[in-house]
């Protein structure tokens, strides 16, 4: 999350039993330290609704097609904030059509 940059865009990934993109935004405030905790390693970023995807591509559908095995969501799929190259985001957006 430290890596993120106001304007980055972002997937809305829903964790949990549905695991699947759902959605978009956009960053609108760079990491900063969480106002509940105490500890200054945790973060969050402030992030703008964008649109949501015409269908959710779920974590199974990303396994499946073997594409991008390398992809932190695939590879440790507990983590629900990982990067997203072009090439992934691309995708993805062509999946939800």
């Amino acid at each position: 999350m430290r890596a993120m940059k106001k304007g980055d865009p972002v997937f809305i990934y829903h964790t949990g039993t549905e695991r699947a993109i759902v959605g978009t935004g956009t960053v609108v405030e760079e990491a900063y330290p969480d106002p509940l905790k105490e500890d200054e390693r945790y973060v969050v970023v402030e992030i703008e609704a964008g649109e949501a995807l015409n269908s959710p591509v779920t974590l199974a559908e990303i396994k499946y097609s073997d594409l991008f095995p390398d992809w932190d969501l695939v590879r440790i799929p507990r983590l629900s904030v990982v990067p997203v190259s072009k090439k992934q985001w691309d995708q993805v957006i062509r999946w939800s059509r």
